[in-house]
């Protein structure tokens, strides 16, 4: 599609930890790590297109997590952040 795509990650956002500052009126830190814009590469076959732009949004992602946030990405994450 040539859209640019902006990766954008939100952390400290658990409900439990949200819930239970709201309960007790205190504020809740969060953080919001926005990354390099990056444009998803467009192939003949539109299925090749979605199915590439998918892993490489969340590969993108889930390098600007922190490990425990990372699940099944956390190694494919690690390559990508070692090759920016």
């Amino acid at each position: 599609t040539g859209a640019m795509v902006v990766p954008a990650t939100f952390t400290n956002t658990e409900n439990k930890r949200i819930i239970t500052n709201l309960l007790h009126l205190r504020k809740t830190s969060i953080t919001v790590t926005i990354g390099k814009p990056f444009i998803i590469e467009t192939f003949a076959d539109w299925r090749v297109t979605i199915e590439t732009g998918t892993e490489k949004i969340m590969k993108v992602l889930a390098s600007q997590l922190p490990v425990e946030y990372k699940g099944v990405y956390q190694n494919e994450a690690e390559a990508n952040h070692d090759r920016e």
